[in-house]
């Protein structure tokens, strides 16, 4: 699981900054975990990519994370936020082996990475992923949790205060 995951990091072009970071910090498995249900569901739709639409619901997929945990509290559930997003992208024509991230999920990673670093933890979880999600504000995720009547300000909110909790 985790060679896969970091295999998929080597070939993306992150800068310096990014590259030390992830020489510094690590993500947990619950992270990793969302990240590969993430890849199985851009297969799945036959998108050769990861969108922040995808790692949405790979985040909701790995119940044990702090994301899923918070997403539930606060009624977000897994098939109606499934069911929008094939509503709004369809199926893709053919399924890919090599499934890379979008620009802006790519740019969701690394918020994630300086949130990690910011709040001074040395792994990256699922809640940083969903942090960094919200804070980006933009992309299919964040479209259909507003569509489905969703306040991101106040999922962002509930969110820290769990990570402060820690």
């Amino acid at each position: 699981m985790f060679k896969n995951f970091f295999d998929s990091l080597k070939f993306w072009k992150a800068g310096k900054q990014i590259e030390k970071l992830l020489e510094i910090l690590e993500f947990n498995s619950e992270a990793v975990q969302s990240i590969v249900f993430a890849k199985q569901e851009s297969r799945r739709l036959c998108y050769p990519h990861v969108g922040t639409e995808q790692l949405l619901l790979g985040l909701l997929m790995e119940e044990h994370g702090i994301a899923s945990q918070v997403l539930r509290r606060a009624g977000v559930k897994l098939d109606p936020i499934k069911q929008a997003i094939e509503d709004y992208i369809g199926y893709g024509k053919d399924r890919e082996e090599q499934i890379c991230f979008t620009p802006r999920t790519k740019r969701v990673i690394e918020i994630a990475l300086k949130q990690a670093q910011k709040l001074k933890q040395r792994e990256i979880g699922t809640e940083h992923l969903l942090l960094a999600l919200l804070r980006e504000g933009k992309g299919l995720g964040i479209q259909v949790l507003k569509d489905l009547g969703f306040d991101c300000q106040t999922l962002e909110q509930q969110l820290r205060n769990v990570i402060q909790q820690q």
